[in-house]
């Protein structure tokens, strides 16, 4: 991505303003600034999410757990500084329920809505 890791990680953990950018996502609702630890809530048109803040290291680090109704998960971004000032991002999620068994090409296009949604021009 072009956008330095400061933008994208902004954008990622900015968790109020997911409706508006993640398309899956209809609401959530916050607490305060997000802190290992700190939780949060996620409505999707499927389940809701409790969210757990598992790691937080600004600007390089996000992780945070997901557990509703029949499914849970982990997700982790790794936002690493490219020597032309762009970010270098790699995603990483382990699931439990319906989730774990979606096809790569499932997966891909979940993690691509994501990914392609994040700022990548600095903005």
């Amino acid at each position: 991505m072009t956008a330095a890791a400061g933008a994208v990680f902004a954008r990622l953990v900015a968790v109020e303003a997911w409706p508006r950018w993640q398309r899956a996502v209809e609401r959530t609702e916050v607490s305060g600034e997000l802190a290992t630890g700190s939780g949060f809530v996620v409505v999707t048109r499927r389940h809701l999410l409790d969210g757990i803040v598992g790691e937080l290291d600004r600007p390089n680090r996000f992780g945070w757990a997901a557990i509703g109704d029949r499914v849970s998960f982990y997700q982790n971004w790794l936002l690493l500084e490219e020597p032309d000032g762009g970010t270098l991002v790699v995603f990483q999620e382990a699931s439990r329920g319906p989730s774990a068994f979606l096809r790569a090409a499932e997966r891909l296009e979940l993690t691509r809505d994501w990914v392609y949604a994040l700022p990548d021009d600095g903005r």
